[in-house]
């Protein structure tokens, strides 16, 4: 078998946490008013791009402003705290927000194998000039304010997400999932910054639904809207099952010291396509808008959930998607579910596809809040075959959520959108355009009127 959901739980219990490089925050959906990672505010988003360092794995970050030069930044440029060590992974994740109110976004940095994997978090000024890397700042573990403490393989920055709120303030969320919690490893954490405070919570929090378990990994994948957002658990043992998978829906709201825990979803939630079964990964990736079912509904949550290990039928690792409509309250119920064997669906199941590696949400109008007309899910098929021989990925983009099968547009391959990657293991959403990553080593960009005409 050539992905996969097991060859990639092997891995996570052996240690080896870090995945490659992403061009950026896996299933973000970014709805802040204005252009998306805009660091000079000039109203124009800049384009980011990660690689790999000088060193082996040190990593390094570079910045594309609209018009002049690029500015590659690594924890050796001055004012940067650290120093570029192998292994360091800066810039293995990223995400932007203005937190500081000027209208400049700042650029915020992961760095998850810091010191033994136990991660940091670096967060870059915006300015009319570009970034200022003299004015950075760096959160750990220790770092003052920060609950916890800095320990080996608990991969703080692995996974980040920010934005915007409904109320117009900025938010930084930070996933650990190699975090120990109490004397079980890799439980998982998730840290949530907000209006200068920093909050944590994870499985045994007072409201967060489940119990922290060794090697759960809550806070593997998470994705934020203005209004909520959703972590996921893709190794959660459920029934018996490891690595089954559940996701965890956030208010933005702080009630109890942490934002409100709205709604716990896996496969043994009734009214849920499948079973949780071993190595589903259900959760693996996630993503979420602000949603309104019907003109008359209040805003809630479309949350969109990757299951890449899902066997259909009797093909092992195909992969499944599914969606769920998630109100104010916390009740929820699916939308839709979606694999290569759906009807309509382009394409047909093969062992090993890993369909729902990475999937990402829309809106086909650019507006701040989906509807069922104009939601968009995008998703990859990692390992997808062209042939008997070779793969090279494919992504789907559904324009009809209630009815994927019905408006897919496949992409394989060199396609349009792909140009010559070879796979796609990052997808990235804004008003304007769908993003496509392949390992850091390349990213494109598509209008969403470009891929909606043809």
């Amino acid at each position: 078998m050539r992905y996969k959901a097991s060859a990639l739980a092997a891995a996570l219990a052996a240690g080896a946490l870090l995945l490659p490089a992403a061009p950026a925050a896996a299933g973000q959906f970014h709805t802040t008013p204005g252009p998306v990672d805009d660091f000079d505010c000039d109203g124009i988003g800049d384009l980011v791009h990660p690689s790999s360092g000088d060193a082996r794995g040190a990593g390094s970050i570079t910045v594309y402003p609209s018009s002049g030069d690029g500015q590659t930044i690594t924890q050796n440029t001055p004012g940067v705290p650290g120093s570029a060590e192998t292994g360091d992974l800066f810039g293995q994740r990223y995400a932007s927000a203005d937190f500081n109110g000027d209208g400049c976004d700042e650029l915020i940095v992961s760095s998850p194998g810091e010191d033994d994997e136990a991660g940091m978090v670096t967060v870059i000024n915006g300015s009319p000039n570009g970034l200022v890397p003299s004015q950075s700042v760096a959160y750990t573990q220790n770092s003052p304010g920060v609950p916890g403490g800095s320990e080996s393989l608990d991969a703080f920055g692995e996974m980040l997400a920010a934005g915007t709120t409904t109320s117009g303030q900025a938010y930084l969320l930070v996933g650990s999932p190699g975090e120990s919690v109490g004397s079980r490893p890799g439980a998982g954490s998730v840290y949530y910054l907000r209006g200068g405070v920093w909050r944590a919570f994870n499985q045994d929090t007072p409201g967060v639904a489940g119990a922290a378990e060794s090697w759960d990994h809550f806070g593997a994948s998470i994705a934020a809207s203005d209004r909520h957002f959703v972590v996921g658990a893709a190794r959660e043992t459920l029934s018996g099952n490891s690595d089954a998978g559940q996701v965890h829906v956030f208010d933005h709201r702080i009630v109890g010291g942490i934002p409100d825990p709205l709604a716990t979803i896996s496969q043994d939630s009734n009214g849920v396509s499948g079973t949780a079964e071993e190595d589903d990964h259900f959760g693996a990736a996630v993503s979420i808008v602000s949603f309104r079912p019907s003109p008359s509904a209040a805003i809630g949550a479309l949350v969109a959930v990757g299951s890449p290990g899902e066997a259909i039928g009797s093909v092992e690792e195909t992969g499944m998607a599914h969606l769920f409509a998630v109100t104010p309250t916390g009740k929820f119920s699916e939308v839709a579910d979606v694999n290569q064997d759906t009807g309509g669906v382009a394409d047909s199941t093969q062992e090993g596809d890993a369909f729902g590696t990475e999937l990402v949400l829309g809106i086909e109008d650019g507006g701040p809040t989906a509807t069922p007309s104009t939601a968009i899910l995008t998703v990859s098929a990692l390992w997808e075959d062209y042939s008997d021989e070779d793969w090279g990925g494919a992504v789907h983009v559904f324009t009809d959520v209630k009815s994927p099968g019905d408006g897919d547009l496949l992409f394989k391959g060199e396609d349009g959108p792909l140009r010559g990657s070879t796979s796609v293991d990052t997808l990235a959403a804004d008003a304007e355009y769908l993003h496509l990553g392949n390992y850091g080593a390349y990213y494109s960009q598509v209008t969403w009127t470009e891929l909606l005409g043809g």
